[in-house]
């Protein structure tokens, strides 16, 4: 966490303005202050300004404030040295009777929304669609404009501190039909949500064979793990009570066989 200036008042009347900058340290314990000393002009003294962190630029962007004896409109940036970290995305694929299933696990990146691009050999990338990843970083798309016989490369475009970025290159090829068994699309949720006893996890779509479900919280931290067995169908699988976890948003994901989905949902103890 990086702070910049602010007042004290020492009697009525009588205030000290500032123009230094610290840092608090999150990475142990109860975290240490330290004063940095940026290069570059100071902005002037001031107190009640707004300031925001702007992950693209990898910067402190400060606005305004009271100078003690007038309100200030100017805009500073406080940035700093490295370029920020790169995005990641593993991509995995799979054809449901002539549709490309498509998922992404990407980490590093400052916005949920991207593009996905597309394009098959000796030919230029394409934008086909867009998405919205979920709380976890997880991308879902469905590519409805595939031709059988056809090979297919796929990435995304993602935002991240160091830039767009183009990440997760996967390549499918699309059946001709000959042993191309259309599979259901994997549905996931829970029961009831908001949940504020026992909880169920609902899903169909899955085939005969293991699959795992996890559970996260909205921080990304994972807090259930099961390894469950699959007969094909629907399936119900009690996961707990609401009463053991902490109440907020979590997500629960099913995967299997290199496909995944997702569910949101709500506990409150």
């Amino acid at each position: 966490m990086v702070i910049f200036g602010g007042a004290i008042v020492f009697a009525p009347g009588n205030l000290a303005f500032y123009n230094d900058t610290y840092a608090l340290s999150l990475s142990s314990g109860d975290g240490a202050w330290s004063l940095l000393a940026p290069d570059g002009a100071y902005p002037g003294v001031r107190d009640i300004m707004s300031a925001a962190y702007d992950p693209r630029g990898d910067r402190m962007v400060l606005f305004g404030g009271w100078s003690g004896t007038s309100i200030l409109g100017d805009t500073q940036f406080l940035t700093w040295d490295d370029a920020g970290n790169n995005a990641t995305a593993s991509g995995s694929t799979d054809v449901d009777n002539g549709v490309a299933l498509l998922d992404w696990d990407t980490e590093n990146t400052v916005s949920r929304i991207g593009a996905v691009y597309r394009r098959e050999a000796n030919t230029e990338w394409t934008s086909i669609g867009t998405f919205e990843a979920d709380g976890l970083g997880h991308v879902s798309f469905q590519d409805n404009a595939i031709t059988e016989g056809h090979t297919y490369g796929y990435q995304i475009v993602v935002s991240s501190e160091a830039g767009d970025e183009l990440v997760g290159e996967t390549w499918m090829a699309s059946p001709t039909g000959v042993g191309n068994t259309p599979k259901a699309a994997l549905a996931l949720r829970v029961t009831p949500n908001p949940a504020t006893g026992p909880f169920v996890a609902s899903f169909s779509g899955a085939s005969n064979g293991p699959a795992r479900l996890e559970m996260f919280n909205v921080q990304g931290q994972r807090v259930l793990s099961r390894e469950v067995s699959v007969t094909g169908g629907s399936s119900r699988i009690e996961l707990g009570d609401a009463k053991s976890f902490a109440s907020g948003v979590y997500y629960l994901r099913l995967t299997q066989s290199g496909r995944s989905t997702t569910s949101r949902f709500v506990l409150v103890r």
